[in-house]
């Protein structure tokens, strides 16, 4: 995980002010604590800032903003097929590098289709005097943006946003209130604050002299429906869990060791079969027991490891309260939001830096494999 952070300004920047810009750059180092970088344009109107997490291609020739010639880039997450991009449409072409940076670089460059990216992903990318900020299919890597009289501003978390243009929560604003009692969140691009946006899934800022020129979305997901009476159960669930497979070595590829943030729920447990069984990985699973709650999973963690022999760290910790957790998770989200297992991720990340640097999870597997209790009604509607 990187961060990015920008200003493209109607007017040139101060060198006070880009010393400022600089200081909001390096509050998003707990997202990439390896390197840091800067872009000023020679008009000093453009302010591109970037803190690396080192993963794949760990040298600093890798480090961002990314420049060739007049074309630069900051770029954070991860381009899963970029070494399938590279011999398909790079083949002939010589690379400083061998990480998907670089990848991603040629095919803006390009101007070729991002729908040919498999991966999560936002990034700013300037081509002479335009830019272009991005998010990915399903907006995995958040990117906020901010525009006013100054010029635009982005970046990969609101929170140094709302704190460096003092910018006000809408709390009053009524369709707000419905979004986040019906779906627990406010939908894209609004959020919290009344002039701060979230940029929507698979979507496209085009930035020139300091103002929105373009906004347009480059893919839409296509509906599909499935008749399970009709469609042979096996076949789908075996292609299913092929695909499954296949996504998961994907997200396995890294020049560093992974780890999996283990829980005792379906989805961390089947990332952890996948691992062990189908792609004979070695990893450190980590855990987290809450030793005085009722929410201990720490038994049925221990019979999941036991089982997959593997290496398994639990943390032993006692929970410190709703209050209390509920101030924690307002000071890091900045956003509306009912989703509070956030918190268990935040704190097994915490631990997680003393024993790998890569950690997948099965955050959000759930919903898809019916883990939750309140979806196995669903079970007898089918």
């Amino acid at each position: 995980m990187c961060g990015i952070f920008g200003f493209y300004s109607q007017n040139e920047i101060s060198d006070n002010y880009i010393d400022k810009l600089k200081e909001v750059t390096l509050k998003l180092s707990h997202r990439g604590p390896d390197s840091h970088g800067f872009y000023i344009s020679k008009d000093k109107k453009i302010f591109l800032g970037h803190t690396r997490l080192s993963v794949i291609d760990l040298d600093k020739r890798n480090n961002q903003p990314f420049i060739e010639n007049e074309n630069i880039l900051v770029f954070n997450g991860e381009i899963y097929n970029f070494k399938e991009i590279k011999k398909q449409y790079f083949k002939n072409e010589l690379f400083k590098t061998t990480g998907d940076t670089e990848v991603l670089f040629k095919v803006l460059k390009n101007n070729l289709s991002l729908k040919i990216l498999d991966g999560m992903f936002s990034f700013a990318f300037l081509k002479k005097n335009k830019l272009l900020i991005a998010s990915d299919f399903f907006a995995e890597k958040n990117l906020y943006y901010h525009s006013n009289n100054k010029g635009v501003y982005f970046s990969s978390e609101p929170n140094n946003l709302v704190d460096f243009l003092g910018l006000k929560e809408d709390v009053n604003n009524q369709k707000k209130i419905n979004q986040f009692i019906k779906y627990g969140f406010v939908n894209q691009p609004e959020t919290l604050y009344k002039e701060l946006k979230s940029l929507q899934p698979a979507n496209i800022l085009e930035i020139e002299n300091g103002k929105i020129k373009l906004n347009y979305r480059y893919w839409k997901r296509k509906k599909v429906n499935i008749n399970f009476k009709k469609n042979n159960y096996k076949v789908f669930l075996k292609n299913f869990h092929t695909t499954l497979i296949s996504s998961i070595e994907s997200r396995t590829v890294s020049d560093i060791d992974i780890g999996l943030l283990l829980s005792s729920g379906f989805d961390s447990t089947l990332i952890a079969c996948i691992l062990k069984k189908e792609l004979n990985i070695n990893f450190k699973a980590l855990s987290i027991a809450y030793t005085n709650s009722n929410l201990d999973e720490s038994p049925e963690i221990k019979k999941i490891a036991k089982f997959l022999n593997i290496d398994s760290i639990i943390i032993n910790e006692k929970s410190t309260g709703f209050k209390s957790d509920l101030q924690k998770f307002n000071n890091i989200n900045y956003n509306i939001n009912d989703n509070l297992t956030l918190l268990s991720v935040l704190n097994l990340c915490s631990y997680a830096k003393k024993y790998f640097k890569v950690g997948l999870s099965g955050y959000g597997g759930d919903e898809i494999l019916l883990g939750y209790n309140r979806y196995r009604i669903l079970k007898h509607a089918l």
